[in-house]
């Protein structure tokens, strides 16, 4: 089985200082109300701001490569169950190109997960999986002994460019499935209509209220 070829990322320097200041936001937000590590990972300290910094980069990535990046940093704290962009996408970012993709055993099965990686300055996004092609037995690791999850290899990672995101009115629980999706870049007309949909029904929603 052949690994799916990974898209190269290339941060813009405004990408990459958006992508700093919502870590050290995090880590902030984190310290100030004394939140545990996620995941069994460290609370505080240089570690716990690596990973921050890494989640807010990693998230950055593939919401600039897929024209996503008004729906970026929108949740202020972080909560169980929750996702990182529109509809059900969670993205997940590791500091070494040989990991792999992290699953934990309570993830809601209706959810997208992302690998990305990043490590000497070059940042990949690797691939995706639904959460519910990725709980089997066999992947099941504790390598930490703090916590099992499933850490799927990568070779078992659908290409990125089969992912399909919702149109921003997925965002509204609007649902019309006879409407396309919007692929990655070769779609960004298409995007930037939704964008303007988007723009046009959030005021109307406004005014009614």
């Amino acid at each position: 089985m052949d690994e799916p070829i990974p898209i190269e990322f290339q941060f813009t320097d405004e990408e990459r200082n958006l992508a700093r200041e919502e870590g050290f936001r995090r880590r902030r937000v984190n310290v100030d109300q004394g939140t545990e590590g996620r995941n069994n990972c460290e609370a505080e300290g240089d570690e716990a701001l690596k990973m921050d910094l890494l989640g807010a980069a990693g998230e950055m990535a593939f919401a600039s490569y897929f024209g996503m990046k008004n729906f970026l940093y929108t949740e202020l704290r972080a909560k169980p169950g929750s996702i990182d962009l529109p509809p059900d996408i969670d993205v997940k970012t590791t500091d070494r190109h040989s990991n792999r993709l992290i699953c934990q055993l309570d993830e809601a099965v209706e959810k997208r997960l992302v690998l990305v990686t990043i490590e000497n300055m070059k940042t990949l996004i690797r691939g995706w999986r639904w959460v519910s092609e990725c709980k089997r037995r066999e992947w099941i690791k504790d390598p930490t002994g703090r916590r099992p999850a499933y850490f799927i290899p990568t070779v078992y990672l659908h290409s990125i460019s089969t992912l399909a995101v919702a149109p921003p009115r997925y965002s509204l629980g609007v649902i019309d499935r006879r409407e396309r999706f919007v692929y990655p870049r070769a779609a960004s007309r298409e995007f930037e209509n939704w964008r303007v949909y988007w723009d046009e029904r959030s005021r109307g929603i406004k005014e009614k209220k």
